[in-house]
């Protein structure tokens, strides 16, 4: 319930659903579970990880969403003490990096660094060991520690919540990479399944950016089945609203197909 008042939830929820306000015919605000379910009950190719991975990039993603939404809020509304901000952001972290990850490899984890990692190989974005976006995105982290570790922070010093939400934003924006990256790989490898997948993570985001670049993406990767001689086209028009996510090319990379 208390995400309907959080932005990209509601982006989400809109974004994904039909004309008669329902995605998978369930409730919009159901839109995650209502596609992890989809593929729980349809078997791709005796393929169950898809399922996993779609609960990754949809569930347990908004739920990060929300860790740091809630911690800016509680930040706004004064009602951050003590170390309670700190704890709410290494909460955050807990759900970028997971149980059992081993710094800079793309296998031995199972939640967005992992992904990152992944996908840092597939773009040539791996540096001294370890994805420019898992550098960047705990920098990011860090950086939200610090602001929220001074004594009183939120409710003393007013220039906290802004300089959090800064923070935030980019963090936010470094998320979205491993998505873009996953769905332009599998464009890249004509997998129509994670395509699919990895356009319910990201087709959304482009609503507030470019509406009928929106409702094209959606009508090609969602409601239809692309046809792989699109594949560069689409990659192509994805590509015009980095700078309205916050990102630029080089966040991205390049396929190792292009190189």
């Amino acid at each position: 319930k208390k995400m309907v008042r959080e932005p990209l939830f509601n982006i989400y929820q809109y974004a994904l659903r039909d004309n008669e306000g329902k995605i998978l015919n369930n409730d919009s605000r159901l839109y995650a579970d209502s596609i992890v379910n989809n593929y729980l009950n349809s078997i791709i190719d005796n393929d169950k990880s898809i399922a996993a991975d779609a609960m990754l990039v949809l569930n347990i993603w908004m739920k990060l969403v929300h860790e740091l939404f809630q911690t800016l809020d509680n930040c706004r509304k004064k009602k951050i003490a003590d170390s309670d901000g700190v704890h709410s952001i290494d909460e955050a972290v807990a759900y970028w990096i997971g149980d059992g990850q081993v710094t800079g490899d793309g296998g031995k984890g199972h939640l967005f660094y992992a992904l990152a990692e992944k996908m840092g190989d597939k773009f040539e974005r791996n540096t001294n060991g370890q994805s420019k976006t898992n550098v960047n995105i705990l920098r990011l982290f860090n950086q939200a520690k610090i602001e929220l570790s001074y004594p009183n922070a939120c409710s003393e010093n007013l220039k906290t919540y802004t300089r959090l939400r800064q923070i935030v934003m980019k963090i936010l924006s470094q998320m979205t990479i491993p998505l873009i990256q996953s769905l332009i790989h599998y464009l890249k490898e004509s997998n129509k399944y994670r395509v699919q997948l990895y356009s319910y993570a990201v087709v959304p985001l482009t609503a507030g950016c470019d509406p009928e670049l929106h409702k094209f993406l959606h009508s090609k990767l969602i409601e239809n089945t692309y046809n792989v001689v699109e594949s560069e086209d689409i990659i192509t028009r994805l590509q015009t609203v980095y700078p309205c996510l916050g990102l630029t090319c080089d966040d991205i990379g390049q396929h190792i197909s292009d190189s």
